[in-house]
């Protein structure tokens, strides 16, 4: 009995060890998006959100997409444990998932940037207009998160990816945005909890939960259909 829990104690303190060293690997790639957030928050002058926000649509697809999908993918491996893990996975699924996600970060962006001026021109006049594109906006952003986790799942093109992902959503709405949901409350509570923590292995910790869940639905998916 004491051997089992020793055991059960060494392999969580291993997990948590791959959690941190990923998680300050995605801290050091967004390293510079991170900086415009904490400017955007703290600055009291509304023309330095003229250099900020610009600078950040930037950062956005070149930088916080390609490293969290590269996180993503390194969390997949550590969950289904095909592949020894070292620090050098996580740079290699950078490099392998760049392109794919730069483009998904563009459209993203692009789209947000488009609904957020127009959001910010009419919210005042337009109650239902700004009700519908922060709808939209919310759907948007629950197809990017699956569209990551496919993306990291599935070696396929990019249009099947984008196919499988609306009908996961279209098809099972509650666990999509039940699991979405999860994935924001986890930030959150882990967030207010302790932020040093949040900041070691929080990100981490809340895609692999989400990440696990995902996989169990989708095997549960496919054993239906089998």
């Amino acid at each position: 009995m004491g051997e089992k829990i020793y055991l059960m104690l060494y392999e969580l303190s291993v997990l948590i060890l791959k959690f941190t060293l990923v998680n300050i690997l995605w801290i050091i790639v967004e390293l510079p998006v991170i900086i415009v957030l904490i400017q955007i928050g703290l600055t009291t002058e509304p023309s330095n959100l003229l250099v900020l926000l610009p600078l950040l649509s930037l950062f956005l697809p070149i930088l916080f997409f390609p490293g969290t999908h590269a996180l993503i993918s390194s969390v997949r491996e550590l969950i289904l444990e095909d592949a020894p893990f070292n620090p050098l996975t996580f740079f290699k699924d950078y490099k392998k998932g760049y392109k794919k996600s730069f483009l998904i970060g563009m459209i993203y962006t692009s789209l947000l940037t488009m609904g957020g001026y127009v959001f910010f021109i009419t919210y005042q006049s337009n109650l239902i207009l700004s009700i519908i594109l922060i709808v939209l906006f919310f759907y948007l952003s629950i197809v990017v998160f699956y569209l990551f986790y496919l993306d990291a799942h599935f070696n396929m093109s990019i249009r099947w990816k984008v196919k499988q992902t609306t009908v996961l959503i279209i098809k099972h709405p509650l666990f999509a945005l039940g699991n979405f949901m999860i994935f924001i409350a986890l930030h959150y509570i882990l967030y207010s909890v302790n932020f040093i923590l949040f900041v070691l292995f929080g990100t981490t910790l809340t895609v692999y939960a989400t990440y696990y869940l995902f996989i169990r639905k989708l095997n549960k998916i496919n054993a239906r259909i089998s």
